[in-house]
């Protein structure tokens, strides 16, 4: 359950990273903001078009439960080196100073890029690590919720 102060209703359009969408209807979608290049983008967790992504300037027909702030976890059993393997669409993948998601930008047909989700963490460095079971909570110790959860 949600606290009354943890959401609104609008569209994507100002959201800013680390917002996670819930769909209002069955032709809505599952959304998580990231950014790419820059830019705030909109990631689909749900449909047809899962993993893609498109930016959210001039997006204002997207819309649904828009939760800011919301918190990435990752499961550590679930980790693999990304530079030794390509990390598939829907993996976490953290590198250099960044945690971003793997993700195919919306009507394209390249390989894929990364949404960055958290900057300015401590560096790794040139390793990479990627991981393929993750979920976005809100609340922390006996508070924290499982809104979204990925397990590929």
């Amino acid at each position: 359950m949600l606290a009354p102060d943890e959401f609104t209703v609008g569209s994507i359009e100002t959201a800013t990273p680390l917002t996670l969408m819930l769909p209002r209807q069955e032709r809505e979608r599952t959304i998580l903001i990231g950014e790419f290049q820059g830019a705030p983008v909109a990631v689909f967790l749900s449909g047809d078009y899962k993993f893609h992504f498109f930016e959210t300037k001039g997006a204002a027909r997207w819309k649904g439960l828009i939760i800011p702030n919301v918190r990435i976890e990752v499961d550590e059993t679930s980790l693999s080196d990304a530079s030794y393997t390509s990390a598939p669409l829907g993996s976490l993948v953290r590198t250099g100073t960044t945690l971003g998601l793997r993700v195919r930008r919306e009507g394209g047909f390249d390989d894929g890029a990364i949404a960055d989700l958290h900057s300015n963490l401590p560096s790794a460095g040139s390793e990479e690590a990627s991981f393929s079971k993750w979920q976005i909570v809100v609340g922390t110790g006996a508070d924290k919720r499982a809104l979204w959860k990925y397990n590929r």
